[in-house]
């Protein structure tokens, strides 16, 4: 896993002293190298970073998991998770591995036929706001037909 650090320069320092005992490589985010800021699963921006609107839309332009660290109590508006500062080691790898298996989970639950959704969790067929659930025999037909 790649994570994009968006933060000042002592948040980041402190991560890249830690990095040896993180479960995902870290990059630093550095304007004007688009290619580098790019190739990532993640993306952690530091709460002092929100203000800066356009290079947030870079950060996230290939749709990534976007985690808010922040030392505020705020609400998951516009983020997969909110890592609380300050965190410990533990708290910082497992917010990480919960979002990744939350949003893995969720994409794969979740199929696009068309004009419709189909969310096999809760086994329905869903256009707009109609919806009609399904048995888990239909579900499975239309995953094989899918294939």
């Amino acid at each position: 896993m790649n994570v994009l650090i968006f933060s000042p320069k002592y948040f980041f320092t402190t991560l890249i002293e830690l990095e040896p005992y993180l479960k995902f490589n870290l990059k630093e985010y550095l304007p004007g190298l688009n290619k580098e800021n790019t190739s990532h699963d993640i993306v952690i921006i530091h709460k002092d970073f929100l203000d800066n609107k356009d290079q947030i839309k870079i950060l996230i332009y290939n749709n990534p998991i976007v985690i808010l660290a922040s030392d505020e109590n705020i609400k998951l508006a516009n983020y997969d998770s909110v890592l609380k500062l300050p965190a410990s080691l533990n708290e910082i790898n497992s917010i990480v591995e919960q979002t990744i298996s939350k949003k893995i989970f969720s994409k794969n639950s979740s199929i696009l036929i068309k004009d419709y959704l189909l969310n096999k969790n809760e086994k329905k067929l869903i256009k707009d706001k109609n919806f009609i659930i399904l048995t888990e025999k239909e579900i499975q037909l239309l995953d094989l037909f899918l294939v």
